[in-house]
């Protein structure tokens, strides 16, 4: 019973340092204005060198809003509207604008933890920055997570998820047709942050004028997407 107490114990001081460091490095982000490139790399468990698919996106980070890009999915917000455009099917889903907090590459990080126990937490320090590593038990959707930050520069380089594979068309990218065959039942999801920078443009990009009017209780799409289809995700709209 004293030996299962301290296990428990241990667990529990092992969690909290890991909020703290996850605390740290949002910090990192927080009142920002940022833009950065992002590379997602598949493989599976067993060939982790053999990249089976990839695909690059991009993220701005502003006060008058922000836009992610990544394969054929746009997506810009701000205070009022979040816009979702799905280039390939020419779809617009719209929405009110919902309390977001500040850009966090550790969202889907939380949400891991939330679905399943953390068995161990370790840190490394490695040239320029530190190394974040969880390991979570067999009936947890992910089986681990490698994080590292270049603590000189306060950003986050890369994240690696070790996930059942069914779990990579879930919110985690999208893989092609030909790769989505060629894994076994864990894939090694690596997401690299990089090309960080000042953004900058017409805010016009986040404006939802730029992409959609209305026209007494009907809502239109501008020239620029006159071939996209609107669809209503809220019901306040």
């Amino acid at each position: 019973m004293i030996f299962f107490a301290q296990a428990l114990k241990a667990q529990a001081i092992d969690t909290v340092r890991l909020f703290n460091e996850i605390k740290q490095v949002q910090a990192m982000f927080h009142d920002k204005e940022l833009a950065f490139d992002m590379r997602y790399t598949y493989a599976d468990e067993s060939r982790p060198l053999a990249i089976l698919d990839s695909v690059k996106g991009k993220m701005e980070v502003t006060k008058a809003g922000n836009r992610y890009e990544l394969a054929n999915v746009v997506c810009v917000s701000n205070s009022r509207y979040v816009i979702v455009m799905f280039r390939d099917d020419k779809l617009m889903y719209l929405s009110r604008a919902f309390p977001m907090a500040p850009v966090d590459p550790f969202q889907q990080v939380r949400a891991m933890i939330s679905q399943g126990s953390i068995q161990s937490f370790s840190t490394e320090i490695v040239p320029h920055g530190k190394r974040l590593l969880m390991s979570f038990g067999e009936q947890a959707p992910c089986r681990k997570i490698e994080m590292e930050m270049d603590l000189e520069k306060g950003l986050v380089k890369s994240i690696r998820y070790t996930v059942r594979t069914e779990m990579i068309r879930g919110g985690l990218g999208e893989l092609s047709a030909g790769a989505a065959s060629a894994f076994g039942e864990y894939a090694i999801v690596a997401m690299y942050f990089e090309g960080y920078r000042k953004p900058g443009g017409d805010v016009a990009r986040f404006d939802e004028k730029s992409f959609f009017y209305r026209e007494g209780d009907e809502l239109k799409t501008t020239p620029a997407y006159s071939d996209y289809t609107i669809f209503k995700a809220s019901t306040n709209l």
